[in-house]
């Protein structure tokens, strides 16, 4: 099963709209779009000196480096939105970088994906997500001799306990409510996925059936069957600590900024 963002449209005032000001910015360079000059894409300084985006500046020089996820969503005739592509990493990345880094490489290269083009521009939204509070909840080697005192091999009950204690979705509150990344091992191989916290929220999915999601989009690399798939889930999540290595929770601050909020301040 897919899992494809359906978001309806708000044009609400968000901290750090300059990130997917700035994504936009570098998208409509890319397609060499007339309303966009040269000298308003040189840095990201010079986008936190408009006055939309003073209350900014502090917030993104205090985490200077930071993971972070571009997404881009297009907009449908039923004024919905629908993933379009999404990049990003865990890594620490300056900023500035990495805005301009992802911005690119989730609209042009998600390979789930086809390339945005540049008639598409006009139906865009972009999302930034900066990611902090990293915890690792589960870790097999570790957590498994801790938290399980009776049989840590046979006590799958215990470990959807340990992660429900420790992952939070919260309803309708973003903010407050974790992303999660997961690593796996099957037949030997090794996968990772994640999802940013509004993912579970948009989508009303609890704990076990995030994590069924999860498995299933690592598992597509290398599976396109969905019977395949279902298979394999169905095996992992029979049995989970065989197969899950390692849980990590973490918090994201997001930003959100339409096509139309660009033009608005642009034409300032």
């Amino acid at each position: 099963m897919t899992i494809t963002n359906r978001t309806t449209e708000h044009t609400q005032s968000e901290k750090l709209s300059s990130a997917p000001f700035y994504c936009f910015l570098v998208l409509l360079k890319h397609f060499n779009l007339s309303s966009i000059k040269d000298f308003q894409v040189k840095d990201l300084e010079y986008t936190l000196k408009q006055k939309n985006f003073e209350h900014d500046k502090s917030t993104l020089q205090q985490l200077n480096k930071t993971p972070m996820f571009v997404t881009w969503e297009e907009r449908t005739p039923s004024n919905t939105y629908e993933l379009r592509g999404c990049i990003g990493t865990f890594s620490k990345v300056s900023i500035e970088e990495g805005l301009k880094t992802y911005s690119l490489t989730a609209a042009l290269q998600d390979p789930r994906f086809p390339p945005i083009i540049r008639k598409e521009v006009e139906k865009l939204r972009c999302k930034v997500s900066l990611l902090t509070d990293f915890k690792t909840i589960y870790d097999k080697v570790i957590t498994d001799t801790r938290m399980h005192h009776i049989d840590p091999k046979k006590d799958n009950s215990n470990f959807w306990k340990h992660i429900e204690k420790n992952f939070k979705i919260l309803p309708n509150d973003v903010e407050n409510s974790n992303g999660i990344e997961i690593h796996f091992t099957y037949f030997g191989k090794s996968y990772h996925s994640t999802f940013l916290p509004e993912v579970m929220i948009e989508h009303e999915m609890d704990v076990q059936t995030t994590f069924e999601h999860l498995l299933m989009k690592a598992l597509s690399r290398d599976h396109k069957k969905k019977e395949d798939l279902d298979l394999l889930k169905r095996l992992i999540m029979k049995d989970p600590k065989k197969s899950i290595d390692k849980v990590i929770v973490y918090k994201s601050t997001k930003s959100c900024m339409t096509y139309e909020q660009v033009v608005k301040i642009l034409s300032q």
